[in-house]
């Protein structure tokens, strides 16, 4: 004879331990992305992650959600001694997103401190 199968409660530390997965999996230092706009005069782009992000639903199951379009992203050339490298930006090319840990906007505004 065969016994069903058992259901339990998850342990505390699983519990735990698959929070922070999520959470984790929801921090992002940079994504791939492709460039869907670039304005030359602003230097920015609207650029689409080409990732895509799992959630977790009530009943344990995962979800893939697309993640949307970032307007205004600025487009950084590299730079430096006086010179830079630039090259024509077009809707469909790849690029990188780079995500910063904190706000630039006051060093941006101010003295670079």
């Amino acid at each position: 004879m065969t016994t069903p199968a058992q259901s339990r409660s998850p342990e505390p530390e699983e519990v735990l331990q698959t929070a922070i997965e999520y959470f984790v999996r929801d921090i992002n230092v940079a994504l791939p992305g492709r460039i869907d706009f670039y304005d030359a005069a602003t230097q920015k782009a609207t650029v689409k992650p080409l990732v895509k992000r799992l959630i977790a639903t009530a009943d344990g199951q995962e979800l893939v959600e697309t993640l949307p379009a970032i307007p205004g992203v600025p487009v950084v050339f590299e730079r430096g001694g006086g010179y830079f490298h630039s090259f024509p930006v077009q809707p469909g090319d790849f690029c990188l997103l780079s995500f910063t840990t904190y706000p630039i906007d006051i060093y941006k505004s101010g003295n670079g401190s």
